[in-house]
């Protein structure tokens, strides 16, 4: 943008064209509040991930390994590397599914449970990314193998968060909505 004076009245102009001097200043004024306040404005601190948490279980005649991981924005990842009895990845997998209910203080399942389907990602693992953030401390994830030429297998495994991931989640849920109105000049 070019700030000059318009060659014919001598008044200001932008790009070659007039502008009133009251225009000018309450635009130049609105410009300087909104840089100055995105310049004051605290910065998030860089922090890193929160760490993976990998178990293993036998159920049935299944090796499950279920995996929490996070990646950019915190945002988790869910993974389970399947194998039969012999070591190798199971043929007859038709669906993984996770599912997730909060332990409450007691000891005793929450009321919700909450589930994902995961995809193939190949070679006996299966994989769901982003659909999930879990808020509370404690969780029972049960992995679901439905296999075409056998029984459902349900494999639990218990989830715990760290107090910090769990109180970046909640501050997160209570974090002020903030709004900017920008109104047209002129």
């Amino acid at each position: 943008m070019t700030f000059s004076r318009h060659p014919a009245s001598e008044a200001p102009a932008i790009c070659g064209r007039p502008v009133c001097p009251g225009r000018l200043c309450a635009g130049l004024g609105l410009a300087g509040a909104l840089l100055v306040s995105c310049a004051t404005a605290p910065q998030p601190s860089f922090r890193p991930p929160p760490p993976s948490q990998a178990q293993t279980q036998t159920c049935g005649d299944l090796q499950v390994r279920f995996t929490l991981s996070y990646g950019q924005a915190d945002t988790p990842t869910y993974t389970a590397a399947i194998r039969d009895s012999a070591g190798q990845p199971p043929t007859a997998v038709s669906r993984v599914v996770f599912a997730f209910t909060p332990l409450l203080e007691s000891g005793t399942l929450g009321s919700t449970t909450t589930t994902l389907v995961a995809t193939s990602i190949g070679e006996g693992r299966y994989r769901s990314s982003g659909g999930l953030r879990l808020y509370t401390d404690s969780w029972q994830v049960e992995v679901i193998v439905r296999q075409t030429d056998a029984a459902e297998v349900v494999c639990p495994f218990s989830v715990q968060l760290s107090p910090v991931v769990a109180g970046v989640a909640q501050r997160r849920l209570h974090r002020p909505v903030r709004r900017f109105m920008v109104g047209a000049l002129g």
